[in-house]
């Protein structure tokens, strides 16, 4: 499963970005909406994680 974890603060995309990790999930990480929609046309995402 694909996940987006989308936040403008990079602390708690990296700590949810670990605990999804280690459950075995493949992580996609943006900061912002721009970056968001980048890895949206790009990927397969099944899931996104976003404030």
């Amino acid at each position: 499963m694909n996940i987006l974890v989308c936040d403008d603060d990079t602390s708690i995309v990296e700590a949810i970005c670990i605990y999804l990790e280690n459950e075995g999930y493949s992580i996609f990480k943006a900061y912002n909406g721009e970056e968001a929609l980048d890895v949206i046309e790009n990927q397969e995402i099944h899931l996104i994680i976003m404030d």
